[in-house]
C-alpha cells in the first residue's frame, strides 16, 4: 500500500514538476478510495504539495480494517484477518495515522455517512489530529452519500468546495 506504488507516484511527481508548463511551486494532490489513501500517506511522508483533498480514504489501516464491510481488501492485501499477526505488522508499516506529526499539508476530508467501505471515521480521525496539530483542514460530509457522491446538488458542492479549497491554496 504505501511500498512500490508510492515509490511509482513519486517518480511521476518529479518529472511532472520538470515540464516547462508546471509550476513547481503550486502543486496540489487529490484523490479518493484508494487515491484517498495515497494522499493521506503522501502528506503524512512529503510536504512538497501546498493542498490535499482525500476523498473516503484510509487513514488508520487497523481501525478501518475491523470496520469495514469489504474484508477482502484487508485480508487478501495485508496477509489475513486485523487480529493476525501478519496484518497488524502491515498495518504497523502502512499506516497514515502513525506518521501524522508530519502533516504539515493544509488538507480537506471528504468522507461520506453511508459509506460502508471505508467509514466515517477515518476521515474524523484525520480531521482530529490536522485540527489538534494546527494544520489547516475542513472537512465535508455528506449524510446520505456512500462511497461516491452521486445526487446532483451534493455533486455540485462537492465541486464548488473541492475547488475552492484548491483555489485558495493553488491561487497566485
Amino acid at each position: 500500500w504505501g511500498g512500490k506504488v508510492m515509490g511509482d507516484l513519486n517518480a511521476v511527481f518529479d518529472a511532472v514538476v520538470k515540464l516547462p508548463y508546471v509550476d513547481a511551486a503550486r502543486q496540489g494532490i487529490a484523490g479518493a478510495s484508494y487515491g484517498g489513501y495515497a494522499v493521506d500517506w503522501i502528506i503524512a511522508h512529503d510536504n512538497r504539495f501546498k493542498v490535499a483533498v482525500t476523498h473516503d480514504g484510509v487513514f488508520n489501516l487497523e481501525s478501518a480494517a475491523l470496520a469495514t464491510e469489504e474484508l477482502w481488501f484487508t485480508e487478501w492485501e495485508f496477509g489475513g484477518p486485523a487480529t493476525s499477526a501478519k496484518a497488524r505488522e502491515q498495518f504497523a508499516k502502512f499506516s497514515p495515522h502513525l506518521f501524522a506529526e508530519n502533516i504539515k499539508t493544509p488538507t480537506m476530508i471528504v468522507t461520506n455517512q453511508l459509506d460502508f467501505r471505508v467509514p466515517v471515521d477515518q476521515g474524523m480521525q484525520l480531521f482530529t489530529i490536522l485540527r489538534r496539530n494546527g494544520v489547516p483542514s475542513q472537512m465535508l460530509t455528506f449524510e446520505d452519500e456512500g462511497h461516491w457522491v452521486l445526487k446532483a446538488m451534493n455533486s455540485k458542492l462537492w465541486h464548488e468546495t473541492v475547488f475552492a479549497w484548491m483555489k485558495k491554496y493553488l491561487a497566485n
